[in-house]
């Protein structure tokens, strides 16, 4: 006898959404250290370790969901958690169009400041190399790297990754998905906003 398929609702892909939220932001502030600052290379190794736990969490977590509430009877073990990879963008087929895609859209993030880059050197003579110097500096620390490769490419893995497929089992939109699935990437931002405009 075949199991019923049950469906994802959109109250239950917002609720997940907000669990993945505070397991990603909870694993940067539990266990944490306080005699060493943030940026401090034990620190940020540490906070690395646990929000990779975090994520593995998260994946366990959406696979199991994704097979609880699958939206097609076959997806069963293994095809779920392949079916669930390819929502999220991981396609074995293609994947070197995909990893494109999935960097691409973190490098996007980056528009910003790097315009913001050339618009403090660009009157310089050569100004291609101090950007490129400047980028070059930072990507040179365990500092840099988590601020400029790390933490956008978790961020994600989880925001996108794991989401997007919750929201489209649940019966989103693509468009609802992609606009407003950031909202609770937005919201797990807050304690860290409040903190630096706190810290003046």
């Amino acid at each position: 006898m075949v199991a019923p398929v049950l469906q994802l609702s959109p109250e239950q892909a917002y609720a997940l959404t907000a669990v993945h939220a505070i397991l990603f932001v909870g694993s940067l502030y539990v266990g944490r250290r306080t005699d060493l600052p943030r940026d401090h290379p034990r620190a940020i190794k540490a906070r690395i370790g646990r929000v990779l736990g975090a994520i593995a969490l998260s994946v366990v977590l959406t696979a199991w969901v994704a097979h609880q509430y699958r939206a097609h009877s076959d997806w069963t073990g293994a095809a779920t958690f392949r079916a669930l990879l390819h929502q999220g963008g991981f396609t074995n087929h293609n994947w070197p169009v995909a990893l494109a895609w999935g960097l691409g859209s973190i490098l996007t993030l980056f528009a910003g400041p790097l315009y913001v880059d050339y618009l403090a050197v660009r009157h310089q003579p050569r100004w291609p190399i101090v950007v490129a110097r400047h980028w070059a500096e930072d990507l040179s620390t365990l500092v840099g790297w988590r601020n400029l490769v790390l933490a956008p490419l978790f961020e994600e893995a989880v925001f996108r990754g794991l989401v997007v497929p919750l929201w489209l089992n649940a019966g989103l939109s693509l468009p609802m998905t992609v606009f407003a699935s950031p909202v609770f990437f937005g919201l797990s931002k807050s304690r860290a906003t409040i903190g630096i405009v706190g810290a003046g």
